[in-house]
């Protein structure tokens, strides 16, 4: 039997549990002695807790005693499962449960202290906190309205930091990636005169200097670019023009970020 369940929050035989768990916490010196009162933190950080543990000639009633603890302890139960008991006896109605649910830090040794007294074979691991990152390219909306440290704004240290019409340009570019969301056509920037003089001083300057500083593979990729994606010292190449030559010869796809 497998269940998904939501929150649930109802404190029930809270008092009584709390005892009971304190009692066990003197019998086991493997788990800490939980607090006197359980008085939930909603601003406590939560530990994701798979539990197992087996109810013997299960009832009805033993499950919910079960469940109870946990409601008791406010965790927020995701997933329940389970599966006729496999060390019972022969025509027994042993069950073995299998639960994840999300609980507060503080609470999970009372919790199980509880369960021991309704349930046997009770074991418990704590999942590990993974930091979120996307795994699909929609995701990325989530990931460029990130703020750098170093921003003419916010850094005096910033070379452009006095410069506010620097300033202004840098905010009105990175305007236009804030706002992109995947699956949009790439925004394109009409670059101002003083930009494409700049861009070609620069441009011609590193285009002598790579035949004698640039690696080999260096000198592949920037020819590619040369050839197909309009990299010229008259011209700066537009991100979308650059991300279909990508995709159509590697797959690859590009993606706007504020910088």
């Amino acid at each position: 039997m497998k269940t998904e369940v939501g929150s649930q929050g109802v404190p029930g035989k809270r008092g009584s549990l709390i005892d009971g768990a304190q009692e066990n916490g003197d019998r086991d010196r493997s788990v800490h002695e939980s607090p006197e009162h359980f008085i939930p933190d909603r601003d406590e950080d939560k530990d994701r807790v798979t539990v197992s543990f087996t109810l013997r000639n299960a009832k009805n009633s033993d499950l919910s005693s079960a469940l109870n603890i946990f409601e008791a302890f406010e965790a927020q139960i995701h997933h329940v499962e389970s599966r006729p008991g496999r060390k019972g006896k022969v025509g027994t109605d042993d069950l073995d449960f299998f639960l994840r649910c999300e609980v507060n830090s503080s609470a999970v040794n009372s919790l199980l202290n509880s369960l021991k007294r309704v349930a046997e074979d009770v074991h418990a691991n704590k999942e590990e906190k993974v930091p979120w990152f996307p795994r699909k390219i929609q995701d990325l909306d989530r990931c460029h309205h990130l703020i750098t440290k170093f921003e003419p704004d916010l850094d005096q240290a910033h070379p452009g930091y006095q410069d506010l019409e620097y300033r202004e340009r840098r905010s009105h570019v990175a305007r236009l990636a804030f706002h992109y969301k995947q699956g949009e056509s790439l925004p394109r920037v009409e670059y101002t005169t003083e930009e494409r003089a700049t861009w070609k001083e620069v441009y011609t300057k590193l285009s002598t200097l790579y035949p004698s500083h640039a690696c080999k593979q260096f000198l592949d990729a920037f020819n590619v670019l040369e050839k197909h994606c309009g990299y010229r010292a008259d011209n700066i190449p537009q991100l979308q023009d650059v991300s279909n030559f990508l995709k159509g010869k590697y797959s690859i796809l590009s993606a706007v970020v504020e910088e």
